[in-house]
């Protein structure tokens, strides 16, 4: 949208154009446009959005957009707030970099939209990367190639970059000329540039976290309404799994279904319970001055395997993660082992809290079907966990004999009416509120392809670390 070179146009008034050009090309995100709080921020050399929402902007750089440009930036910040980016990047070493990650994709779709991005946008040939990957899997291989948050010259894959008006910021590692800076929208980093900065600003007008949760919640409901009307086809990719996550919910009772396999295990010994031991005595012992036997009751740690084979769709392994999650909530348990295993184990067992689960957004492997890996994996964690809770459409095949070490919970997630059984060991839970679905008394044989003719493996028979 050109604007007359004589025309001489305000902060606000720049804003409110490249409003009034989102509305007429993205409508469905404008709950989330107005919700940000724009502010005017001349120590910074772009823009960049803090955990309230607050939209801080270099005047100079505002002045120096296109409208269209302009606009592009402020979708761009949009999407980070819908994807959660303040909850993802604090699970990451490196947070410089992985603010260049999850630019890329973003960008990417922006693009592949008809946005017009700064000339200093990061896209994924960037930096020599495939194409159609999720943040963190850009973020990981970035990482691999030996690339660090705080850009320096000549250290990794860059190609030459052209930065914003003024900008001092270098370009991608071993790009020559001036490139994106170290902080600004699209050019590596959507974020503060530092946690005091973000918190300043944030007391100053931001959004409370119930307020922005509010936000977006509204804006995947705008988004999903106009892919109903418009066809999915109309919506970007980009938004795409993000209304398919929020139509996701638990469809299971955990509490009842678990209440007798969990009476049998044992776990870390918690105040406040319903049992008594002297071991963890009263707080009245100490002002009464006798010693009495405190309540305390045995928390549980699950761990949840999550199978991303080629078998399992994104739906499948999205349900997988809110059966996961309903686990901690309806049991009231902090922290549960989670772990991607495909024919091998995709992602390393992690100690997650249920934020952190929320805050998935990628699903590794993609690869074969292969149960043993798993428990391999589980064993070998500590603390050991006391339940293990395989999320699984049931294509694959398991060991003869059961792991000894904890219970096993086959969670099915269904494609069909046909559900296999994995195993002839475990207790089996089908994730589905179909009534023609059939119960997991009613399922059909298990079929147990050994890895040779003729051979039986046991769950860990035959693995090494090499393989795992």
């Amino acid at each position: 949208m050109p604007i007359a070179p004589n025309v001489k146009l305000s902060f606000d008034e720049r804003f409110a154009l490249s409003r009034a050009f989102i509305r007429k090309k993205w409508p469905y995100v404008m709950s989330t446009v107005y919700g940000l709080v724009f502010r005017p921020y001349p120590e910074h050399e772009t823009m960049f959005t803090t955990p309230g929402m607050v939209l801080a902007a270099n005047p100079t750089f505002v002045e120096s957009l296109e409208i269209d440009e302009l606009a592009a930036c402020v979708v761009h910040e949009c999407s980070h707030v819908l994807r959660d980016f303040f909850r993802r990047v604090v699970f990451m070493d490196d947070p410089d970099l992985f603010n260049q990650a999850a630019d890329i994709p973003i960008n990417d779709s922006l693009r592949a939209a008809g946005w017009k991005l700064p000339s200093f946008a990061l896209f994924h040939e960037t930096f020599n990367l495939p194409e159609g990957l999720a943040g963190e899997e850009y973020y990981r291989l970035m990482q691999k190639k030996g690339m660090k948050g705080k850009n320096k010259p000549g250290q990794g894959a860059g190609v030459p970059g052209k930065g914003p008006p003024g900008g001092k910021g270098k370009g991608p590692p071993g790009g020559k000329g001036k490139g994106p800076p170290q902080h600004g929208v699209c050019g590596g980093s959507c974020g503060a540039p530092s946690q005091e900065v973000a918190k300043a600003l944030d007391a100053n007008g931001g959004r409370s976290a119930a307020d922005k949760k509010r936000i977006i919640r509204q804006t995947l409901e705008e988004v999903k309404k106009f892919a109903d009307q418009k066809g999915r086809g109309r919506v970007p990719g980009m938004f795409q799994d993000l209304i398919q996550e929020m139509d996701i919910v638990s469809r299971i009772e955990w509490r009842s279904r678990l209440q007798d396999i969990v009476r049998h295990t044992t776990g870390i010994i918690l105040s406040g319970g319903d049992d008594f031991s002297l071991r963890h005595p009263s707080k009245r012992s100490y002002t009464r001055r006798l010693l009495r036997p405190g309540l305390i009751d045995q928390q549980m740690t699950p761990f949840f395997i999550i199978d991303t084979s080629a078998s399992m769709s994104m739906q499948q392994m999205l349900e997988a993660l809110a059966e996961a999650i309903a686990v901690l909530e309806q049991l009231g348990i902090d922290m549960g082992w989670l772990c991607l295993v495909d024919a091998g184990v995709a992602m390393e067992p992690k100690l997650m809290t249920l934020a952190e689960l929320r805050g998935m957004t990628h699903f590794a492997g993609r690869g074969g079907t292969d149960f043993r890996p798993g428990f391999v994996a589980a064993k070998k964690t500590y603390p050991r966990p006391d339940l293990v809770m395989y999320f699984t459409d049931g294509d694959g095949w398991a060991s003869r004999n059961p792991p000894q070490e904890f219970e096993t919970i086959w969670c099915i997630v269904p494609r069909s009416h046909y559900v296999r059984r994995p195993a002839k060991w475990g207790h089996v839970v089908i994730i589905s509120d179909d009534p023609k679905q059939p119960n997991e008394e009613n399922l059909a044989a298990p079929y147990l392809p050994p890895p040779e003719e003729g051979e039986e493996v046991d769950a860990d028979e035959g693995l090494d670390d090499e393989e795992l």
